[in-house]
């Protein structure tokens, strides 16, 4: 949601939709990718688009009557899952899961200033915290894992050499196995009343990358729960108000207008409420 309050931006499977608060239009800013992660700057009037296809899209969409493409970003090794614009909407932070880093993009340029690398489990949340765009945060996606503060140096720069290390599918496909085999080893040791056992079973299971959150873990580990004492807070996620009864993930995204007086929610059914 735009600063505002006038404006939501929404993902869709071949880019984003612009809608006006007010009386529900909406604008197509297609790309020709899924979108995997969109921000409004502070003021509202530009947006960036993350694809698919491991490129950032920006777009001046102005008072929301019409949008044109103002850059494209690329260079990216893998698709950038969260963004966030600096205050002065000169600087773009993105972070991306697949390769563990973070960027800081210099919007009137086009280029990446710097690459950061960051949480070992990928990351949840990139953003400024202060008026200082030298300074970026980002925190991981690991409920353990600290926040990361970043600081751009003071004098000229340039984007530090990177090496990429893909993940080859067979150890995409071990790692599977391996989170299953727990999984099934857990079910066996709580049906035999070996609570303590499949706890650290599960608890293995959640620490793959991947599966921290994966369905048919979270249904093993809330049923190991009720024959288990809770001794503290693993992880948590945040229901909107007068949201009704949801399933577990059906609220895919979030965001809150300043001064926190609207909140709008993005549903998987394809539902947007504001």
């Amino acid at each position: 949601m735009s600063a505002d309050g006038r404006h939501v931006l929404t993902a869709e499977e071949d880019g984003a939709r612009l809608w006006s608060v007010a009386d529900g239009r909406c604008l197509v800013l297609a790309t020709g990718s899924a979108t995997h992660a969109l921000c409004f700057s502070p003021d509202g009037r530009m947006v960036a688009v993350a694809g698919k296809d491991r490129v950032i899209r920006l777009w001046d969409v102005g008072d929301g009557l019409q949008v044109r493409t103002l850059r494209t970003l690329t260079g990216l090794s893998a698709a950038a899952g969260h963004l966030a614009f600096g205050d002065s909407g000169r600087l773009l932070m993105s972070g991306t899961t697949g390769d563990h880093t973070v960027q800081i993009w210099e919007l009137g340029s086009g280029r990446c200033l710097r690459t950061f690398t960051a949480h070992t489990y990928g990351m949840h949340h990139v953003g400024f915290p202060d008026s200082d765009a030298r300074f970026g945060c980002s925190v991981g996606g690991h409920p353990e894992l600290p926040m990361h503060r970043w600081r751009l140096p003071e004098t000229a720069y340039a984007a530090e050499q990177h090496v990429i290390k893909p993940c080859e599918y067979a150890e995409v496909n071990r790692l599977g196995e391996l989170a299953k085999e727990l999984l099934g080893d857990a079910r066996q040791a709580m049906s035999n009343g070996r609570h303590r056992s499949a706890l650290g079973l599960l608890t293995r299971a959640r620490e793959i990358p991947g599966y921290e959150r994966a369905p048919q873990v979270l249904a093993a580990w809330h049923d190991l729960g009720r024959s288990a004492r809770h001794i503290r807070l693993r992880s948590a996620w945040s229901r909107p108000p007068d949201a009704g009864h949801l399933s577990f993930g059906a609220i895919t995204a979030i965001g809150v207008a300043a001064g926190g007086r609207l909140t709008v929610s993005g549903q998987s059914g394809g539902t947007v409420r504001i």
